[in-house]
């Protein structure tokens, strides 16, 4: 099952040189130094971690555009600024803020992943704070 992917994530790093991520998504991963026992073990490291941060990245990324698409669909002034890390940003005035907050606690936990041909069945946990200021809105979350 799931150990014995793992472990095969883990030697495909040392013969392949890559990893893929659920929704296809592949990442070069070099090993310059064969011999050096610290740079195989980091190199097997980064290939069972890099398909799961992937596969988080992508699927915050499904349902930020499920957001955007939203707000654009319906002529909305907010936007969709970027990602970083985890969390999306959006630009709203004052008057939207209450619609978009409740667009994203709506889209946002279960994104449609089915371009990936991939079912994502576990709630994507969602927290929202505001502010002026990214500063400010960090304080508050």
């Amino acid at each position: 099952g799931k150990l014995a992917r793992l472990s095969e994530m883990r030697e495909e790093i040392i013969e392949v040189g890559e990893v893929t991520s659920l929704y296809g998504r592949k990442r070069r991963i070099v090993v310059a130094d064969y011999d050096n026992s610290g740079l195989v073990a980091s190199a097997k490291r980064q290939a069972a971690n890099s398909p799961i941060q992937g596969a988080l990245h992508e699927t915050n990324v499904a349902s930020m555009v499920a957001v955007a698409r939203s707000l654009q669909r319906d002529n909305m002034r907010s936007h969709y600024i970027m990602e970083v890390h985890d969390a999306g940003f959006f630009d709203c005035p004052a008057d939207e803020a209450e619609e978009v907050e409740r667009r994203i606690k709506a889209i946002y936990p279960r994104p449609d992943t089915s371009a990936f041909k991939f079912a994502f069945d576990v709630p994507l946990p969602v927290s929202i704070s505001s502010g002026s200021t990214w500063k400010e809105a960090s304080d508050r979350g």
